[in-house]
C-alpha cells in the first residue's frame, strides 16, 4: 500500500519504522550518549576546580597555622605553642627530664636606646637564628616576648643544660650582629635553668606545672642578672 503526502511518497514500511520501537531505542540512545558526554565533561571539569579549590584552601589554612604557631619577626615558635608542648612533654609518662632554659638577652635596652629599635630588631634576629642553629634532637625553641625565649630539652639533665648555655655563649661572642656592613655588635644572654622530672611528681596539673616551671627558669636568670650587675657595680668601684 502507498500514499502520497504533498508531492512525498510515504510507504508503509516508513510509518512502521517510525513507530517501531527499535527506531526509538536508537534516537533514545543517541540522546543519552550527547548527555552522558556532556554531563562526564561536565563532572571532570567540576572535579578539577574543586581540586584547585582544595589546593588553594590548604594553602590558606597553612599560613593562618604559621600566624598563630610563629613569631612574625623571628620565626620562633610561640608563647602558646610553648605551653602546649611543655605540657604535652611532662604528661609523657616515658619522659625521665626536661630542662627548661629561659634566655634573656641583656644590652637590648641600650642598643634601642643609641641606634634605635631597628638595630634592636636586628639583634633579636641574629639571636634567635643562633638558637635554631643551636638547636638539639627533640629541643623546642620559643621565642616568648620580647627579648625573652625558652628552650625546651627533653632528656637534659641540669649540667648538660648549662652546657648547652655555655657553648650557645661562645657562638653569640664569636658571632656577633652587624647593624651595617662596617659597625658589629656584641650582645650577651642571662640564662636560668629548670629541671623537672615527671616521675618525681606523680600527681599535678599540667597546665599549672607547665607555666611553673617556665616562671621557675625565669626566676633562676634573674638571679643571674642580679649576679652580673653586683659583679659590674664591683669591678667599676
Amino acid at each position: 500500500m502507498k500514499s502520497k503526502v504533498k508531492g512525498w511518497k510515504v510507504t508503509m514500511t516508513d510509518i512502521a519504522f517510525a513507530y517501531s520501537p527499535t527506531h526509538k531505542i536508537d534516537q533514545n540512545y543517541q540522546l543519552i550518549s550527547e548527555l552522558a558526554f556532556s554531563n562526564e565533561y561536565s563532572l571532570h571539569y567540576k572535579i578539577n576546580q574543586l581540586k584547585t579549590e582544595n589546593v588553594q584552601l590548604k594553602e590558606k589554612i597553612q599560613q593562618l597555622e604559621q600566624l598563630v604557631r610563629l613569631d612574625g619577626l623571628t620565626g620562633l615558635n610561640r608563647r602558646e605553642l610553648c605551653l602546649d608542648v611543655l605540657n604535652k612533654l611532662i604528661a609523657k609518662p616515658t619522659q625521665e627530664q626536661v630542662s627548661v632554659v629561659f634566655l634573656d638577652l641583656d644590652n637590648l635596652k641600650t642598643i634601642n636606646d643609641k641606634m634605635g629599635h631597628h638595630a634592636g630588631d636586628l639583634a633579636i634576629c641574629s639571636f634567635s637564628n643562633m638558637l635554631k642553629g643551636h638547636g638539639t634532637k627533640g629541643s623546642f625553641v620559643a621565642r616568648y616576648g620580647g627579648d625573652e625565649f625558652v628552650v625546651l630539652l627533653p632528656g637534659f639533665d641540669e649540667h648538660q643544660a648549662e652546657a648547652w648555655c655555655e657553648c650557645l655563649q661562645q657562638k653569640v661572642f664569636k658571632f656577633p650582629f652587624k647593624e651595617s656592613i662596617t659597625e658589629k655588635h656584641y650582645i650577651g644572654f642571662s640564662a636560668g635553668i629548670h629541671t623537672f622530672s615527671p616521675s618525681g611528681c606523680p600527681a599535678y596539673d599540667s597546665d599549672i606545672i607547665a607555666s611553673q616551671l617556665i616562671q621557675m627558669a625565669d626566676q633562676e636568670m634573674y638571679e643571674e642578672k642580679r649576679t652580673k650587675k653586683l659583679a659590674k657595680k664591683i669591678c667599676e668601684a
